[in-house]
């Protein structure tokens, strides 16, 4: 197996997450579906920030315990 697997969906997660957030700004106010007030594309945004963060975590902790940074 490769070393950086899972650091790339990491990776992957939150830039999608950021783009995601930062392109809700430029959306139709009509089409904007909300929970409590706020638009679920920044809740999607914010999930796969945390989930990418986790995964990238996760992957590199094992990497840095064992000292193979």
């Amino acid at each position: 197996r490769h070393r950086n697997d899972g650091a790339i969906t990491g990776i992957y997660l939150v830039g999608y997450g950021v783009i995601r957030i930062l392109l809700e700004n430029f959306r139709a106010e009509e089409i904007i579906w909300s929970v409590g007030g706020v638009p679920v594309a920044i809740i999607f945004g914010l999930v796969a920030i945390v989930c990418g963060i986790v995964v990238v975590t996760k992957k590199m902790t094992p990497e840095l315990v064992k000292g193979h940074v």
